[in-house]
């Protein structure tokens, strides 16, 4: 039903997290992103935000995460190739806090 969630909670955890948590979450998650809005006070300044987390998560930090996770069985595990995806999420991090600190 949620297709992102069931994927991010499939890449982070083991377990299937029931519907009946994802809902306040994402109900709790919701709040926090208004609460944010409201006290930065102008929609620009919390447009910039969003687009410094998710552009970075979008661009960087998931498809390395997503390429550790699909090929970590793959034999033979290629080192260097596993090591480029920890290196992609890891500058994906970086440059969030960046684009954070900058806006």
């Amino acid at each position: 039903v949620i297709p992102f969630r069931e994927t991010f909670n499939a890449l982070f955890t083991s377990d299937v997290v029931p519907y009946r948590i994802v809902i306040p979450e994402m109900i709790l998650f919701s709040i926090m992103v208004h609460l944010i809005a409201y006290y930065l006070g102008d929609v620009g300044r919390a447009c910039n935000l969003m687009g410094a987390t998710s552009g970075t998560a979008i661009m960087l930090i998931l498809p390395g995460l997503f390429y550790v996770k699909l090929h970590q069985d793959q034999v033979p595990n290629s080192g260097w190739q596993q090591a480029v995806g920890w290196f992609m999420a890891v500058m994906g991090v970086v440059m969030t806090a960046a684009g954070v600190y900058v806006v």
